[in-house]
């Protein structure tokens, strides 16, 4: 089991870069962000597109990612040329949760009338389907009943062509594929120096690694081994005394390749080419994750995305199994059968639960914790995100966050030994 943690963008820069700071020294997988324009009217709510840009200009493991964008107040079009420079930013840590948004003053922002919740469902099908081929195609030309995209080039292969670091979504016991798919995460695509338009080398992925977190300024310490010095050399942690941040023995292999016989057999389906000169093909894309409870959203997850996302509150009383458990163990049953009509293998669909929003409290003690661990493992769940502790309780509940990461790292530390 993995531990992600759904971070908060309401306090000053300077907090919340220490509060990113300790939670990758934790060990944790990935940090999210609710993408709103407010939530509970707190007076402090940075956009999490620009949020996320610093965390991960802050860090140089932790993964980041949205939970979830919807197309409330975005649009296809802004969100992934937004995606694809957050993770090359990120260098290649970044994850695309979308959603399809409620009621409410994100829905209510841009105006226009009440939308059912059938509305809701088929313009977040539009907008899924549009992101993902924005995000693998050259050139998207799109008509559709919600959004448009007219002859639409969001980038050249080089913004995302660059040899980096990641932080892979876990599948446990896939192999790391050859190429890259529609369902595969990217980081395996042919990593060589690519040549801008001139013919000379790009410059994408020639940025300077991250900031250290005792780094006071932006120029180079002067003990600062320059890696970047080099004009052909791509990779940017190759000093000997670099940790490897992939080495981790908690952390699992990746999403299965394009030839998968399993997971792209419809012919109407778009696929990534595992080719970067393949035509109409982009080399790499940030990997996405669906969030879902309905059969409708499940299969744009089985269709386009590397993780499913649900969470311990109830989105629809009328089918409401009594407990958050419950409820993801229905939901779960679902998107099995929703996998196999859309011939994906289920197996290569990550599951993420966020708890703790709702009716689980997972870090009201070690104890809690655990025993949300055993119970969700049970059902399935490849990774579970808790919150980062706020309020009267921030104290206490941190110090189960520290214990619960020490506790997954040792477990998945001895899973992984042979």
């Amino acid at each position: 089991m993995k531990l992600d943690v759904i971070m908060w963008p309401d306090l000053p820069w300077p907090t919340m870069r220490q509060e990113w700071l300790h939670a990758e020294r934790l060990g944790l997988g990935r940090g999210w962000l609710y993408d709103h324009l407010n939530l509970g009217s707190r007076p402090v709510w940075h956009e999490a597109y620009t949020t996320l840009a610093a965390a991960a200009a802050a860090t140089t493991t932790i993964g980041v990612g949205t939970m979830v964008t919807a197309p409330n107040f975005r649009h296809p079009v802004t969100t992934a040329k937004a995606a694809l420079s957050l993770d090359a930013l990120a260098e290649g840590r970044f994850v695309l949760g979308l959603g399809a948004g409620g009621p409410g003053p994100d829905s209510d922002s841009l105006g226009g009338p009440p939308l059912t919740r059938a509305d809701r469902t088929a313009r977040f099908a539009e907008f899924t389907e549009l992101t993902h081929l924005l995000l693998t195609r050259r050139t998207v030309d799109y008509t559709g009943h919600h959004f448009t995209a007219c002859q639409v080039t969001i980038a050249g292969t080089d913004l995302r062509a660059s040899s980096h670091t990641t932080a892979p979504v876990d599948v446990p016991g896939q192999p790391t594929p050859e190429g890259i798919g529609a369902h595969s995460s990217g980081e395996w695509a042919d990593a060589r120096p690519r040549t801008d338009a001139t013919g000379a080398p790009s410059r994408a992925g020639r940025t300077s690694l991250l900031p250290r977190a005792d780094r006071a300024g932006v120029l180079p310490r002067a003990d600062r081994t320059d890696v970047l010095s080099r004009a052909d050399r791509t990779d940017v942690l190759s000093r000997a005394d670099r940790t490897d941040v992939l080495s981790r023995t908690d952390r699992t292999r990746g999403l299965p390749g394009v030839d998968a016989p399993d997971v792209l057999p419809r012919t109407d389906r778009t696929r990534v080419l595992s080719r970067t000169d393949a035509p109409g093909a982009l080399s790499r894309r940030p990997r996405l994750a669906v969030a879902a409870t309905g059969r409708r959203g499940m299969a744009l997850a089985a269709r386009y995305a590397d993780v499913w996302i649900t969470q311990d509150v109830s989105q629809d009383d009328t089918v409401y199994a009594g407990s958050p458990h419950a409820e993801v163990r229905r939901q779960i049953a679902l998107l099995d059968d929703v996998c196999a009509e859309q011939h994906r293998d289920p197996g290569t669909l990550a599951r993420l639960a966020v708890l703790g929003y709702g009716g689980e409290r997972p870090l009201d003690s070690i104890e809690a914790f655990r025993d949300c661990v055993g119970r969700y493992a049970e059902l399935g769940i490849t990774t579970l995100a808790v919150l980062w502790p706020r309020g009267d309780q921030a104290a206490a509940h941190l110090n189960v966050l520290e214990q619960a990461a020490a506790l997954c790292s040792t477990v998945n530390s001895q899973a992984a030994t042979p």
